[in-house]
């Protein structure tokens, strides 16, 4: 943002079972841990919990006619990614790209000792 906000805050303040304090909590984490894994990780957790609590509140409403309303809790991608561990697999940290893919298979197939800007022409 060009102009800093306090809307972040209370935008994360105001899910379910997250308030004030865990946002708090939630901005020195992210100044202690300055990498990319580590801050996805407290992010994770953190809409972790509110998703945790949206489906208690979901379900004290009693609403079982909605759009999940038969949807289990076990048939959940949130919980079967804590139980199996590979339901939603992670991003990778490092950008793989098509080109990259085609250039590794070409020194695999012409060799090392193929000057970069002869592999294109095959003899």
């Amino acid at each position: 943002m060009v102009s800093p906000s306090n809307l972040p805050r209370q935008l994360l303040a105001g899910l379910p079972g997250i308030g004030q304090a865990a946002v708090e909590q939630f901005e020195q984490d992210l100044r202690r841990k300055r990498s990319a894994k580590d801050q996805k990780d407290f992010l994770r957790d953190l809409l972790r919990i509110a998703a945790e609590n949206s489906q208690y509140l979901d379900k004290a409403r009693g609403d079982d006619n909605g759009v999940f309303g038969r949807a289990d809790l076990k048939e959940s991608l949130l919980k079967q990614k804590v139980s199996a561990g590979v339901a939603v697999f992670d991003l990778p940290e490092k950008l793989v790209t098509h080109s990259m893919m085609q250039k590794k298979e070409q020194k695999a197939k012409h060799g090392k000792d193929t000057p970069q800007g002869l592999s294109a022409f095959a003899l």
